[in-house]
């Protein structure tokens, strides 16, 4: 159950990134709760993989380091050391998934004042998705940041505005 939420998650995420006006333009059929849910899985999934490929990395250079160029690695101390370097890793991506990226959409509120909250926190949560399927990939950190603004541009353009009632339920969120 677990590895078919992830894998439709994956590849709601590379939809989102092989064709972002079709994944913008369903965007509306999903409800909030839904795109939280992708993007939490998604959070957990990415800091897990970027934690365990830190660690990996780790250990594979104090090996080589061993090795090849006779260096004397202590590799208790290093294990202690590379185990606390992946999981602050991990919990580093979950902190600036989550409350990072809400400052983020309070900062972008008064410039899109005719798109309710939810809508907005929505488009956001799905232009971060390049951040959730690469960033586990060393330096590459700026060319997705581009890629997300481009995708929250495209996510605006394309999000229809829709007049509410005021008696409606809809009005609440």
């Amino acid at each position: 159950m677990i590895f078919k939420n992830i894998t439709k998650n994956v590849r709601m995420g590379l939809r989102v990134l092989s064709n972002p006006e079709k994944a913008f333009s369903e965007l509306e059929n999903y409800s909030f709760e839904d795109v939280v849910s992708y993007y939490t899985i998604m959070l957990a999934l990415t800091s897990f993989v970027a934690g365990i490929l830190n660690f990996l990395v780790s250990i594979i250079k104090a090996i080589y380091f061993d090795i090849f160029i006779d260096v004397d690695v202590k590799y208790l101390a290093m294990l202690n050391y590379t185990l606390s370097v992946s999981t602050s890793l991990m919990f580093l991506y979950i902190f600036l998934g989550t409350f990072i990226l809400f400052f983020i959409s309070i900062l972008l509120i008064p410039f899109f004042p005719k798109i309710r909250y939810t809508s907005l926190l929505k488009i956001l949560l799905y232009s971060m998705s390049p951040f959730l399927v690469f960033v586990w990939i060393p330096s590459s950190s700026f060319p997705l940041l581009i890629w997300c603004i481009f995708l929250l541009v495209i996510g605006i353009k394309s999000h229809k505005i829709v007049k509410i009632r005021s008696g409606s339920i809809k009005q609440r969120y």
